[in-house]
């Protein structure tokens, strides 16, 4: 699991962080957001193992996450008449935004190859 630990040490980190993430999403979640933290999960723990598909469903997973709070930072407010999750969906987009940046360098992918 740990071999190439050196050449892999900011997937790992990355893999953390995104674990811990996707935990915190589960605090409140949306019915989208349930569905979305438990497989962000099963990824982030398979690019421990430097598994190609876990690195392409991250990927996925990140595209769907920032649909999910565009989605809801468009349409709870229509539907609910009041804007008070506009800001956190904004956060949660922001930083879906750079983590998707960070895993898409070539760098990381030849990695994986």
């Amino acid at each position: 699991m740990f071999e190439r630990l050196a050449d892999f040490l900011d997937i790992v980190v990355f893999s953390f962080v995104l674990l811990i993430l996707a935990s915190l999403q589960l605090r409140h979640p949306s019915v989208a957001e349930m569905i979305l933290a438990p497989v962000a999960m099963a990824f982030s723990i398979g690019l421990w193992w430097t598994k190609k598909w876990a690195l392409i469903g991250v990927c996925i997973t990140l595209l769907l996450g920032i649909a999910v709070y565009f989605a809801q930072i468009w349409f709870e407010p229509i539907t609910t008449g009041h804007a008070g999750y506009i800001r956190d969906n904004i956060l949660k987009m922001i930083v879906a935004i750079l983590l998707l940046l960070y895993i898409g360098r070539a760098r990381i992918e030849q990695r994986f190859s």
